[in-house]
This record gives C-alpha cells, structure tokens and sequence, in this order.
C-alpha cells in the first residue's frame, strides 16, 4: 500500500480493529519504510489500517449491511466504478476520491448500516484477518490498482454534507 499506492499503512489489532499505537502521525505524513518494516515485523499477524482523507485523496462509505448498500447504490450512476472490499462480516467497503477541500471528517448513521471514513479516519484493508480467521477481500476485478477510487458523485456528496451539517459527524 506504501509503495504501491503512496499511502500509509499501519498495524491493527485484529481482536478489536484498534491500531497497535499512535497513528495520528500517519494522517499527514507517510510512514517512513523502516518504521512500517519495524511495527509490522512485530506484529506480523496484524491488520492493515489504511488512513483515510483529503491527504490521501481516499474517502471509504462503509456499508454494514446490504440495506445499506444498496440504499448507497441507489445514489450511484450505472457507469461508477471503483474499488469494493468484503468486509469479514459480510459488508462493502467503496473506495472514492476524496474531494478536494470538502472538510468531510468521520461519521457513522449517515443511513442505517452506512458510515464513512474521511479526513481523521481510516479503514482496514485486504488481505487483513480479523481475529476470528475471516478476511477482508477485494470483489473480483475492483481491487484498488485494477480500478481507480471513483469521483464521489453529487447525490451522495449532497448526503453527507447536510449529514455533517446537522451535526452528525
């Protein structure tokens, strides 16, 4: 994902899905290759955290339940596509291009079974395993550097910016 992508992985407690130690560093600056050798060395059955936000340029909608992603699916164009993690427990992880100087944070409820992981937040990645033995995996074809994150489009931006506005995030 460093490499790769340019953007910074960090361990991830698989029992619980909270990183290991501070991560807030890797939020504005790249992890270096000898810290993420050092903390993955040492946590070699660790997750990969992923942060999200503008300096990444990645915005994650987490859908939990298929309700939810299909209430997600309804606010996207036929043509869309981009990169979809399974989730362990059965739930979708839609990779977008963050937008540019939107200000979007961190919020969960924005529907029901839907959250989204924004500047402040970060995502588990494939091919991590939680705890219980199951893995995140990417759909068939939509694994991030087979597709591109795609543009969040206007109804689902129009979604979360009256979400932040009442409060929500």
């Amino acid at each position: 994902y460093r490499h790769k992508y340019g953007l910074s992985p960090f361990p991830v407690n698989p029992a619980n899905k909270n990183p290991f130690g501070p991560w807030a560093e890797y939020q504005t600056d790249q992890i270096t290759e000898d810290e993420l050798r050092r903390q993955f060395g040492e946590r070699p059955n660790a997750m990969i955290g992923i942060p999200t936000g503008e300096r990444y340029r990645t915005l994650v909608i987490d859908c939990d339940t298929p309700e939810g992603y299909e209430a997600v699916q309804e606010l996207l164009p036929d043509s869309i596509v981009m990169p979809v993690a399974r989730t362990p427990r059965g739930g979708w992880h839609l990779y977008f291009r963050y937008p540019t100087g939107s200000g979007i944070t961190i919020g969960s409820g924005l529907m029901p079974g839907v959250d989204f992981r924004g500047t402040g937040g970060y995502i588990i990645a494939p091919p991590s395993v939680k705890g219980n033995g199951k893995a995140y995996r990417w759909e068939d074809g939509l694994a991030l550097g087979e597709v591109e994150p795609g543009t969040v489009p206007e109804p689902l931006k129009k979604i979360i910016s009256l979400y932040i506005g009442a409060g929500g995030a």
